[in-house]
Formats: C-alpha cells, sequence, structure tokens
C-alpha cells in the first residue's frame, strides 16, 4: 500500500526498473518518494514508439493465417490465444486482402493446422544474440469451414483495408480467439494481424 506520495506501480514496475537500473530480482513496485515518474494512462507507446515495447515487458508481433477454399463451405482463418499462458495479446490492427467478416470469442476455434506466419517484428526478439523463449508461443493458427455462418460475427473487413480494433484477448476460461470468416462459399480467406503480447498482471482484473 502506498503512503504519502509514493506511487504503487505494479503493471509498470518492469519498465521503471530498467529505466532506473534497479537491480536484483523481484523488484519492489514502489518507488521511494524522491522518484516519481509520469505515468500516460491514455494512448499507446507500442504505437508512436515500438521500440519501447522490450522496456515494458511487451512482444510485438504480427501474423498471416490463410484458409483454403472448400466446396459449399464458408471458410475461416484463425488466431487463438491459447490458455492457461501469461499474455494478453492485444490486437491493435486486423485486414484480410479478399474481404472478411471479423469474428472474436471465448474461448479456442477448432479446426485444422493452417498455413499461417505468426512472428516478433522486433529483431531483438526474432533474431536475438543468444537464443531465448518468446511469447509468440502464445499464440497458435487455425482454419476450417462450416456450411454456414456462425451467429457472433461482428465486424466487416472490407477487401485490403486494415481496421484498428484494439482487442484485448486474454488466456483465461479456454483462451479466446480472433477469425475472419469469407462472405462466399467456395473462396478462400487470410487475415493479418498486428498486435502485441504482455503480461498480465491482478490489476488486470483476473
Amino acid at each position: 500500500m502506498a503512503r504519502l506520495n509514493e506511487v504503487w506501480t505494479p503493471r509498470h514496475q518492469d519498465a521503471l526498473r530498467r529505466v532506473f537500473n534497479m537491480r536484483g530480482t523481484a523488484p519492489s513496485p514502489q518507488l521511494a518518494p524522491e522518484i516519481q515518474p509520469v505515468i500516460l494512462l491514455h494512448g499507446s507507446p507500442l504505437e508512436d514508439e515500438p521500440e519501447l515495447a522490450l522496456l515494458h515487458g511487451n512482444t510485438l508481433f504480427i501474423a498471416r493465417v490463410v484458409a483454403p477454399a472448400v466446396a459449399a463451405q464458408f471458410s475461416f482463418a484463425n488466431v487463438n490465444v491459447l490458455p492457461n499462458t501469461a499474455y494478453l495479446a492485444v490486437v491493435q490492427f486486423v485486414s484480410s486482402p479478399g474481404g472478411a467478416v471479423l469474428q472474436i470469442q471465448g474461448g479456442n476455434q477448432g479446426g485444422a493446422a493452417a498455413v499461417a506466419n505468426i512472428q516478433s517484428r522486433d529483431s531483438r526478439v526474432f533474431n536475438p544474440d543468444v537464443a531465448q523463449a518468446g511469447a509468440i508461443a502464445a499464440l497458435a493458427a487455425t482454419q476450417g469451414s462450416n456450411a454456414a455462418l456462425p451467429a457472433n460475427l461482428s465486424l466487416a473487413l472490407p477487401a485490403g483495408v486494415q481496421i484498428r480494433v484494439q482487442a484485448v484477448l486474454g488466456p483465461r476460461n479456454s483462451g479466446a480467439s480472433i477469425a475472419a470468416w469469407g462472405v462466399a462459399v467456395n473462396a478462400g480467406v487470410d487475415i493479418n494481424l498486428i498486435g502485441y503480447l504482455r503480461r498480465f498482471e491482478t490489476s488486470d482484473g483476473f
């Protein structure tokens, strides 16, 4: 509990630890009174200054998932946020070159393995000096089809237009998923995502 003019910053403590070069593990989330950081609670530094992502403990990612055409079926291309991982996936932008309808839901979407590429967009992560396990493993791609479109489709994705969605998908309660469904039978579809992964804190409501 913060006292007097001390600040309580559990979500930002890793960034503050790096800025002030605090040593050791498990840094205190409470700073001394003489250190007063300014934390902006609006906007996203990851959009204007993406190189700060690692400072905040976040992993920038980019993804493309392709689903083939299936006779008399609507195809979908999907990205799952796997359950029981330590990451929230924030999807900032989504697009589908041929046009589609967006689906965001709790639980992982089934289907088959998809032709996909999900990777970090920070070379410090995908091409590090020393190999390390990455947060990207919290995401997985699937593809499939159905004779009818699901009832929980939300946003139309015009062909070739990048849409800002700012969706926050979590790993709790069987995970979550975001998919693009084709709008015509016997037609392939793909989904392109730009976003970031970050570890969740108790203050996130979990």
